[in-house]
């Protein structure tokens, strides 16, 4: 009886030894959660390079607006003039007979290439030529003329310019810059002259053509020039140009030696056309 007491307790002590040793084992097989940390350097190792910066920086590259770099461009512009003339004298007495003198704007057409090389960003020199026609009214009203009374006329002059300006265009705000610089100009060709003269209740017109001259008028100008353009991108290498310019002539263009004689050119430009961008 002794003997089968003690093996039981011997059978006994064996299965709470099993018994012990089995939970470190189930123990083991519980893994710790990982930290949020170790995830994302986790996940950073799966990650090609090229891919993950793309990633990273899509959104504020979908966000800003490209605004193309260039060296140089070359534009084809074409538009319209409003020009006038600073003439003199404004008055003439001959005998009983006075006439005064005025002149008025007038519109006309424009075009012309000009290119342009940056100097840095933002900043830039441009030049080229231009095809420029000029146009204005000179008002004249002679007074107490003998028979006639007073005769009113009214000429539209017409002159052709090629203009080669000179400008350093600053960029103030993405696509809009203003310039300031000078332009040569050499007329050539003829001046063309319309007039409508008018006497009491009967008005006529004549046309004529004469030489620059014959109107004591010098076929070298210069000036000064101001400057504003907008251009919009339409890709990295075009956009569409639209320029407005101011040129006041520094030059008087008569040759006559009368007293105030005087004919000196000013006006806008408005122009429109594609810009090459290298």
């Amino acid at each position: 009886m002794k003997k089968v007491y003690l093996l039981l307790v011997v059978l006994f002590a064996s299965f709470s030894s099993s018994s012990l040793y089995a939970n470190p084992v189930t123990k083991n097989k519980i893994k710790a959660k990982p930290s949020r940390k170790n995830r994302i350097m986790k996940e950073k190792k799966n990650v090609d390079p090229e891919n993950f910066n793309e990633a990273k920086h899509s959104s504020t590259s979908s966000s800003k607006s490209k605004k193309a770099k260039w060296d140089y461009s070359v534009a084809l512009l074409g538009g319209g003039t409003y020009s006038n003339v600073s003439y003199g004298p404004d008055k003439l007495t001959a005998g009983s007979v006075t006439t005064t003198f005025s002149t008025s704007s007038s519109y006309s057409y424009a075009a012309g290439v000009v290119g342009a090389m940056a100097i840095m960003d933002g900043l830039d020199v441009e030049t080229g030529f231009l095809y420029v026609q000029n146009k204005f009214k000179l008002n004249s009203t002679a007074s107490n003329v003998p028979v006639l009374g007073t005769v009113a006329t009214t000429s539209t002059v017409t002159v052709n310019q090629m203009q080669f300006p000179v400008l350093v265009r600053y960029e103030v705000i993405d696509g809009l810059r203003i310039g300031m610089g000078g332009y040569l100009g050499r007329y050539f060709g003829s001046v063309s002259t319309s007039s409508s003269i008018t006497t009491g209740t009967t008005t006529t017109t004549s046309k004529s053509t004469t030489s620059f001259a014959t109107n004591k008028v010098d076929q070298t100008d210069y000036g000064l020039s101001a400057a504003l353009n907008y251009q919009y991108f339409v890709s990295s290498g075009l956009s569409i140009l639209a320029d407005v310019r101011y040129n006041y002539g520094l030059k008087n263009l008569t040759t006559s030696t009368a007293t105030n004689s005087k004919w000196q050119p000013y006006g806008f430009l408005f122009m429109t056309g594609i810009n090459m961008l290298f």
